[in-house]
């Protein structure tokens, strides 16, 4: 399992959609692609929630330190954490989405590129563009 890249306490955990009933939070572990929430009873632990973040459709801060994580499956509501620490979850979790997206947009293009590829050289084939054609549009799309 690999490391969290940081953990925090907050006071109050609410399962939005599953129940009314908040609980005590534990520690929060913050991964490069997800966060875990530490549920406690009153006794013992109730658990971890898992927020991966690629569920995350949105963000909502607070200024009193509440942080509430709405997903495609529950929403996750965690009280108790402090201006910069919901500031650094949130900012690890866009940070996260945003390269997500670059890393699709990437093989988008380089699919693209290669069909134009194929196109140029289907052309070179039939003697519509020669090879120095070619080879210079494929120098570009590369």
């Amino acid at each position: 399992m690999t490391e969290p890249e940081f953990t925090t306490r907050g006071k109050k955990i609410r399962l939005a959609g599953n129940t009314n009933e908040k609980t005590n939070c534990g520690k929060i572990e913050v991964y490069e692609d997800k966060i875990k929430i530490q549920q406690k009873g009153t006794v013992m632990s109730k658990g971890w929630v898992t927020v991966r973040f690629d569920d995350v459709v949105d963000i909502q801060k607070s200024s009193l330190g509440k942080v509430k994580f709405v997903t495609n499956r529950q929403d996750v509501s965690v009280t108790g954490l402090d201006g910069p620490t919901a500031v650094k979850i949130a900012e690890q979790i866009l940070g996260y989405l945003e390269n997500k997206k670059n890393k699709r947009e990437n093989v988008g293009t380089s699919g693209s590129n290669a069909d134009e590829i194929a196109k140029f050289a289907k052309l070179r084939e039939q003697g519509v563009i020669s090879e120095e054609e070619f080879q210079k549009k494929k120098n570009e799309l590369l």
